[in-house]
């Protein structure tokens, strides 16, 4: 009778979990990427993610309980191969009479090799496990630290960036608005100053005519009516330009 040796069977039943623990640290990385920061990620891709990185977890926790499953059954298999084999000899010592003594031997050996490899498969299982589980917990509590951390520093960024931008608009208005009085100020002089020019230009005009019938070819001193049109073409010019100007005010 040939049986499988036990360092064979616990390779092969020790498969599944190796492929579990490879998955769990699969979720471990994609836990690690989603601690990276995000740019310009939204809420509604944050919780997207958790929710495709819970469906993953899930169907990870379907493909190790089935391979948990997969286990004990292998090793309910071989549990009753070997009763099955102390069985045969047990019947095969009772028909030799004694005659082979070394059999009982070697059932105590298949008795013992059954047991420790039942307990190193049920350390083996407990401790995947409880990993499982540790990787799970560690996963999650990572994931909600890392959406409200990413959360409150998209909100700190936009406070602080909405803060500077308010503050560069008020600069700007508190400009405008000393630039608007300045130009108030100027408008008010300049009228002013038109008013003092358009007086002396009617008291000129007072003198050009009351000195026109007295005028002599030696009087070089009185302006001419020449002169008077030429000052108030300049005055209106000048009014005209700084109404244009002052308008949108």
């Amino acid at each position: 009778m040939t049986t499988n040796s036990p360092s064979h069977e616990i390779d092969v039943l020790a498969e599944p979990s190796d492929s579990g623990i490879n998955q769990a640290n699969n979720l471990n990385s994609d836990a690690t990427r989603l601690r990276m920061p995000v740019g310009d990620a939204t809420n509604a891709q944050l919780l997207q993610r958790l929710q495709e990185m819970e469906a993953r977890l899930q169907a990870a926790m379907e493909k190790r309980s089935r391979a948990d499953d997969g286990m004990f059954v292998e090793l309910k298999t071989m549990s009753q191969r070997l009763l099955e084999e102390m069985d045969v000899l047990r019947t095969a010592n009772a028909n030799a009479g004694g005659a082979r003594p070394n059999l009982e031997k070697k059932i105590e050996d298949l008795q013992r090799q059954n047991a420790e490899q039942r307990e190193l498969l049920t350390a083996l299982l407990d401790e995947n496990i409880k990993q499982h589980k540790s990787t799970r917990n560690t996963m999650r509590s990572s994931a909600h630290e890392q959406v409200e951390f990413n959360l409150s520093h998209h909100l700190d960024e936009f406070s602080k960036g909405l803060a500077s931008e308010v503050r560069i608009v008020l600069g700007e208005i508190s400009m405008l608005l000393e630039e608007r009085g300045q130009l108030k100020e100027q408008r008010r002089w300049l009228q002013e100053e038109c008013r003092e020019l358009e007086t002396k230009l009617a008291l000129l005009r007072k003198k050009v005519h009351k000195a026109e019938p007295n005028r002599t070819t030696n009087d070089a001193d009185a302006p001419s009516l020449p002169e008077t049109s030429r000052w108030s073409m300049f005055v209106s010019s000048l009014k005209q330009k700084w109404r244009a100007r002052s308008s949108p005010l």
